[in-house]
């Protein structure tokens, strides 16, 4: 059968439109595939979130733990999966899989684009005791209180005995995330968690190093708690005891003024005369854990006696 040119023509680009056609079709639904999949999803997390979600972190954290980078994973409202990195920006996937598939591209395509420039060796850098004690706590010095930069250093002996004293660059999440589920207590795991990850942080910023360990460590989870207040009889029998007891007489009217006060242990210690307004029974509690602790309160008659009974120290205290 012969065609005309005109004939031709328009039989091609009528091809053409029908090839359009075909291939946005299937891309239809490959992307209806994916977004019953996506649903699928979405639905399994709102049957079950706290599992769900908890379960999906946890993967999301063993995933930067074996491509060797940090970030903030989380699950969004819309059931989408976020990795937040301070390097990669933000990456997002359907599942853990897309999302690793997603962030590899972005490691090839820095790789491919870093050039052929030689490297240089690593730069020698300060041990984790020499940077605490050098650089951190002279910059926690004028932030934080006496007793809370203590608190600091007690911690920091822990870390060290946990730990060991290397270059700041030589620690990974590994060995940290393994340190820290060997201490039994939560909360004192929460503390430790939080001291080192304000070093690395600190010591980032300064650019003393370029990554910081903590961002995959996982969070602790420490549930607080409450006490609640001694009824009268149970406080009268706290001080009988207490007088019974074969305590110094120094030590059980110390006990009383932080009964009758209110104080913390370190704020008592810390009052000065100069503190206590006797005549108008009004009591100066000098802040020792942050400023707002710093406080005025009403002094007890009880409380009066016992701080005129105290000699104070050559200091005033």
């Amino acid at each position: 059968m012969y065609l005309a040119k005109e004939d031709y023509e328009e039989l091609t680009r009528f091809q053409l439109v029908i090839m359009r056609v075909l291939k946005r079709a299937v891309m239809s639904e490959e992307e209806e595939l994916r977004e019953r999949n996506f649903s699928k999803l979405i639905l399994e997390n709102r049957e079950n979130p706290n599992v769900s979600q908890k379960s999906i972190i946890t993967e999301l954290r063993e995933m930067l733990i074996k491509l060797k980078i940090g970030g903030s994973p989380r699950v969004r409202k819309n059931g989408l999966l976020e990795l937040r990195s301070q390097h990669y920006g933000s990456t997002y996937g359907r599942t853990v899989e897309e999302l690793e598939q997603n962030l590899i591209k972005k490691i090839r395509f820095e790789k491919s684009h870093q050039g052929t420039k030689k490297k240089n060796p690593p730069a020698v850098v300060i041990t984790l005791a020499e940077f605490f004690e050098k650089t951190y706590i002279p910059y926690k010095k004028d932030r934080l209180q006496p007793n809370s930069l203590d608190a600091v250093k007690y911690d920091f002996k822990w870390i060290l005995e946990g730990l060991g004293n290397k270059s700041l660059n030589m620690y990974s999440t590994e060995e940290i995330e393994t340190f820290l589920l060997s201490v039994p207590q939560t909360r004192k795991r929460k503390l430790l968690r939080g001291t080192l990850n304000n070093i690395f942080t600190y010591a980032v910023n300064l650019k003393v190093i370029s990554e910081n360990p903590m961002d995959c460590v996982s969070k602790v989870s420490h549930k607080s708690k409450h006490g609640r207040a001694l009824t009268l009889a149970a406080q009268e029998a706290f001080f009988e005891k207490l007088y019974a007891s074969n305590f110094s007489l120094k030590l059980k009217l110390y006990l009383t003024f932080l009964y009758l006060t209110g104080t913390r242990r370190s704020e008592a210690l810390a009052i000065h005369i100069y503190d206590i307004d006797f005549e108008g029974n009004v009591l100066h509690v000098p802040g020792t854990k942050t400023e707002k602790s710093d406080r005025y309160c009403p002094l007890p008659p009880l409380a009066k006696l016992i701080a005129k009974l105290c000699t104070p120290d050559s200091e005033g205290h």
